[in-house]
């Protein structure tokens, strides 16, 4: 990084572009503020940055948890959706919930500036318990290496299940995110049977606006009509221990802290394939995934790569690494896996020009590259022999070339393309265009 006044920048002078590679979804920047001294970045409406925004947050959904082992809530042992109805003061005041045991609460929910259809998180959640503030936490700043721990602040089991994202107000296992300001046992309410609570969330944006919701609890033992059934298998994960298992084709090794909390792991074999748990569990750290590749031969084994199946049973191609007869992966999704063959080399093809044609009046020339299983690895092109560079976008699967990076001295000019997937096929493709 430049020192310390080693940049300077005038005010309404241009910084930066917009781009739209890697992952993202639309033409953006990226702005930040960073501490000079930590390097953690902090909020940059914090700064004076003037924002219109006179808007609520938005709740969405309302949640209430069975954390302890007996604990019931609304005659259930496992989460449920709590309604609520807005009141004449701006307030939401949820339906009476009857619990017993130590529950906690979680919500789905937007903030929006005004002027714009973005939705954004909320900058700070309390909850109050009986006039008591059992959990306060903002997002002011907060450090980079703390980011996986986000799997720990909203219900993953949910968010594979459904796409959506609740946010808990209670601190779960193996939990190391900075920014709660205040936890009473882990924002974790103990309901006692014949005694009343009330349970206030305050959500809101950094301007202050404010959505407040009150959750009535009565404290009552009732009978169970929805049990959670946690299928506890013989293969126990203890969170901060290695964990190594022999599945017979393939061996999975787990190092410590590879999960937030223990658990009962499901493993299966089938014929081809083995089965790690699902993907609703959140892996920390990655963990190792090795296959025995010893009954192909060696002509065969050039060609496999280790796959994980989606619920289409389509392969996804796993960083594979070849020793022997072993192929390993290292990766943080559980799921199914086997070994997959790829015979078949990647597709090359012009996008806006073809063989022959003339484009002096061309800014840039496009090629589209794809390949239908262990995807791209490599690519390569050359001009009239000379190398040039390509710039490869992944998600319209497009190389492209801009005239202005090589000055051309022949009219008649000679592309060659090699491509080559993640298993060595490799396809070789040349065309000719004319240019002066």
């Amino acid at each position: 990084f430049p020192e310390y006044g080693e940049v300077k920048v005038k005010k309404d002078k241009i910084i930066a572009f917009s781009g739209n590679t890697g992952g993202s979804s639309g033409p953006h920047l990226h702005f930040e503020i960073r501490s000079s001294i930590s390097e953690k970045p902090t909020n940059p409406l914090l700064y004076g940055l003037e924002v219109l925004d006179a808007t609520n947050p938005t709740l969405v959904r309302l949640y209430g948890y069975p954390l302890s082992e007996n604990a019931q809530l609304n005659q259930s042992t496992t989460k449920s959706q709590i309604n609520f109805t807005k009141q004449k003061d701006g307030t939401f005041l949820a339906d009476k919930v009857t619990a017993l045991g130590t529950i906690g609460f979680g919500f789905i929910g937007f903030d929006r500036q005004d002027l714009a259809a973005n939705k954004n998180g909320v900058y700070s959640v309390r909850q109050v318990v009986n006039g008591k503030v059992y959990t306060d936490y903002d997002f002011e700043t907060f450090s980079f290496t703390e980011t996986r721990y986000i799997n720990t602040f909203i219900d993953y089991d949910h968010l594979g299940k459904y796409r959506q994202r609740i946010q808990k107000t209670f601190k779960s296992p193996g939990n190391r995110l900075s920014i709660y300001n205040k936890l009473i046992n882990d924002g974790k309410v103990v309901v006692k049977e014949g005694l009343s609570y009330k349970v206030e969330l305050l959500i809101q944006d950094l301007e202050g606006n404010l959505v407040k919701v009150v959750i009535p609890v009565e404290g009552k033992r009732q009978t169970v009509k929805m049990a959670n059934e946690k299928s506890k298998t013989e293969n126990y994960v203890i969170a901060k221990r290695p964990n190594n298992y022999d599945l017979g084709l393939a061996k999975v090794y787990f190092p410590a802290n590879t999960f937030y909390e223990n658990f009962h792991i499901e493993l299966k074999k089938g014929n081809d394939t083995v089965t790690i748990h699902n993907n609703r569990v959140p892996a920390h750290r990655n963990f190792t995934l090795t296959f025995d590749a010893s009954k192909y031969t060696e002509a065969e084994q050039k060609q496999l790569f280790i796959a994980r199946l989606d619920k289409k049973l389509k392969p996804n191609y796993a960083s594979t690494y070849k020793r022997g007869n072993t192929f390993t992966t290292r990766t943080r999704n559980l799921g199914t896996y086997t070994l997959v063959k790829d015979t078949i080399p990647p597709k090359i093809r012009t996008k806006n020009f073809k063989n022959k044609q003339w484009l002096t009046n061309y800014r840039y020339l496009s090629l589209m590259i794809s390949d239908d299983l262990s995807g791209i690895n490599t690519y390569s092109a050359t001009l009239n022999g000379e190398w040039i560079l390509m710039e490869y976008e992944p998600k319209t699967k497009t190389l492209t070339y801009n005239f202005d990076d090589k000055i051309l001295d022949k009219k008649q000019c000679e592309l060659k393309v090699v491509v080559k997937d993640n298993v060595g096929n490799t396809s070789n493709y040349e065309v000719s265009f004319y240019r002066k």
